[in-house]
């Protein structure tokens, strides 16, 4: 996934690239909709455990695994580049687990 370049934001107006529903991966966390959305993905989680009787350390397991590879899908994002791995990691299972589930679920 890419960041919106600069030179598209100055060329129209900004409001076309804010997020106004929910955000997916680690770009859109600072906007409203990722905090208010939160509360779903994690009951999304929660039901996803239940259901399958896991622990999230598991889920943490496999995409520890992927090592570098999550990394690579986010332009500009590396190991170096993002401060709190952990917090990395619980994005993508969180959203991994939200688009899961929501084909399924009503909110």
């Amino acid at each position: 996934m890419c960041r919106v370049p600069s030179c598209l934001k100055n060329q129209g107006n900004d409001d076309d690239f804010i997020l106004r529903f929910v955000s997916m991966g680690p770009f859109g966390v600072n906007y409203p909709c990722h905090r208010e959305m939160a509360v779903h993905k994690y009951r999304m989680l929660s039901r996803i455990l239940d259901r399958t009787g896991k622990d999230i350390g598991e889920f943490f397991d496999v995409v520890k695994k992927l090592e570098d590879h999550p990394f690579v899908c986010y332009e500009g994002l590396s190991l170096e580049t993002v401060p709190d791995r952990d917090g990395f990691l619980l994005i993508l299972v969180l959203d991994g687990c939200f688009i899961l589930r929501v084909p399924c679920t009503s909110i």
